[in-house]
């Protein structure tokens, strides 16, 4: 189908970026001076993830079930990660969770200090980290 989008009749197409569209493939039709036509090479529009809504730190008590949740455009899967204090290793965690948009976790006391991030991969297979956000145990 012709595209109604802005520059459809000229070198440069503009399309805005929205869910709806990833995935949607584009080529253009050229016509030359004698009236020959070409079709240049089919390319597809993906949406690399975009966080519209980062996890929040949490304050808990031991014993309740936290929930760290991210809200995203554009992903294919998840991967929450968590690190102990005082560390930059990143380890992805074991909840039955762990690859979905809302990480539960069972609070105990040693978790006080652990931060959680998501893993985030786009349809292009773009990879973005969410914040971390900060579990504290009270």
């Amino acid at each position: 189908s012709n595209t109604g989008a802005t520059g459809n009749k000229t070198s440069q197409l503009s399309v805005p970026m929205m869910v709806a569209r990833n995935g949607y493939q584009y080529m253009c039709k050229l016509i030359n001076n004698d009236g020959s036509i070409l079709y240049t090479d089919v390319v597809t529009l993906y949406l690399r993830p975009t966080v519209t809504k980062q996890p929040e730190d949490l304050t808990v008590a031991a014993g309740q079930t936290a929930q760290f949740k991210v809200t995203a455009d554009g992903v294919v899967s998840y991967q929450w990660q968590y690190a102990r204090p005082g560390s930059n290793t990143w380890s992805s965690t074991s909840a039955a969770s762990n690859k979905t948009d809302t990480l539960s976790v069972t609070v105990k006391s040693t978790n006080s200090g652990y931060r959680y991030r998501c893993k985030l991969v786009g349809t292009d297979g773009t990879v973005v980290f969410t914040d971390p956000a900060t579990m504290t145990v009270e």
